[in-house]
């Protein structure tokens, strides 16, 4: 059942929270993607929130020409928080002019996958070992992951942004 939340960008009261999030969540706030490590409590991010309750994050990098998901978490799951946090995010992306919303997510994550697929969002590279080689720098990042996998490489998606269509003048 989805439900309707207010999402709202982070102000500086919500710091403390963010990081603990990211420490809960992501085994701290240094987040790899792609070889490259991204300190997500540094970043602009959105929050999801019900009856004043904080219930969902979303970290974002923006780029040139795109927006990129570092992190995304729904703390009440099935009722659309994921969702809203991703639709506010495109709709940041569109107002920037960006030509897609980009993220990662790693092999043993089929939930998100197809999460993202539903979406909208296209497998675009599969990034090889990137992950076997963040544990020499995150060695807290667990061998074997969802579904009991092995927790190796990356996955790329994107969600192309149509160019928003100007009415022609008569």
């Amino acid at each position: 059942m989805d439900v309707k939340a207010l999402i709202r960008g982070s102000s500086e009261h919500d710091r403390d929270w963010i990081l603990d999030v990211l420490v809960r969540e992501w085994h701290g706030p240094l987040i790899e993607r792609a070889d490259e490590f991204i300190d997500a409590s540094k970043l602009p991010c959105l929050i999801a929130e019900l009856d004043g309750e904080r219930v969902g994050l979303v970290t974002l990098l923006e780029g040139p020409d795109f927006v990129e998901i570092i992190t995304l978490n729904s703390f009440q799951e099935g009722k659309g928080i994921g969702k809203e946090l991703i639709d506010a995010t495109v709709e940041l992306a569109r107002s920037r002019g960006a030509s897609d919303v980009r993220l990662f997510t790693t092999n043993d994550n089929l939930h998100a996958l197809g999460f993202y697929q539903r979406r909208g969002f296209v497998l675009y590279a599969l990034h090889r070992d990137t992950i076997t080689r963040a544990r020499q720098v995150k060695p807290q990042i667990p061998q074997i992951g969802r579904e009991n996998i092995p927790l190796r490489d990356e996955i790329e998606l994107r969600l192309p942004l149509a160019a928003k269509v100007q009415p022609s003048e008569h």
